[in-house]
């Protein structure tokens, strides 16, 4: 086979990838079927652009094929996490000087705990693990973390906001990174794979088949 092969399998795959992702993105829905007709595509784009068909143009085909198929998912669930992403950074939370001393206050609460001290903690809350917020906390304590705010210099107080900051903008990116594995594993139904395995049949057989050194065995 001819490098044209290669470049016309190389351009159906691309079409086909563009439009899985562009109908699972914008129509919320994936049509298995598609990943046939992807596949048969080509497969016929690798068999007319190729002077003979045979096992190279077939593997070219099925590589092409499931480079395109896994890249459409790809693309479509990337295309989701990106719109989180947006939309997180849209109501971007901002460490402020409330989040410090619920930091301080749940700190402090931690280390008394683990030396053995009894805690009266609030709003029927009976241990650590139990509350939901600084409001649940010892009164004692949160005045110490407000007091521990205080008494920091202002460069000290800005530069733990920006720590923090940080810090959480990490975190927020560790969690879209591990939303896009689990979103990405989970987009594949059995009807996707089964139709996957068919589109890259096709794919190998259509560009195997057409040509065989070098003469048509469609009559």
């Amino acid at each position: 086979m001819n490098i044209g092969g290669i470049i016309g399998g190389l351009i159906a795959g691309a079409l086909g990838a563009a439009l899985w992702a562009a109908i699972a993105y914008y129509g919320n829905v994936e049509i298995a079927i598609l990943a046939w007709g992807i596949g048969l595509a080509v497969g016929v784009a690798v068999s007319i652009g190729s002077d003979t068909g045979g096992i190279l143009a077939a593997l070219v085909a099925v590589l092409i094929t499931t480079g395109s198929l896994v890249g459409g998912k790809y693309l479509a669930v990337q295309m989701a996490i990106h719109d989180f992403d947006n939309q997180m950074h849209s109501d971007k939370f901002t460490i402020d000087d409330d989040v410090l001393v619920s930091g301080f206050a749940f700190e402090m609460a931690e280390e008394q705990v683990e030396a053995g001290k009894k805690l009266r903690f609030r709003n029927g809350k009976r241990n650590l693990e139990a509350t939901e917020g600084v409001e649940d906390l010892p009164v004692n304590i949160v005045s110490a973390a407000k007091k521990k705010l205080d008494s920091m210099s202002q460069e000290d107080h800005d530069a733990l906001l920006a720590e923090r900051q940080e810090e959480f903008e990490m975190a927020l990116s560790a969690v879209e990174g591990k939303l896009f594995k689990v979103a990405f594993a989970e987009s594949f139904s059995l009807y996707d794979i089964l139709f996957f395995l068919l589109g890259i049949f096709t794919a190998g057989k259509v560009a195997f088949s057409d040509y065989v050194d070098g003469e048509s065995c469609v009559e």
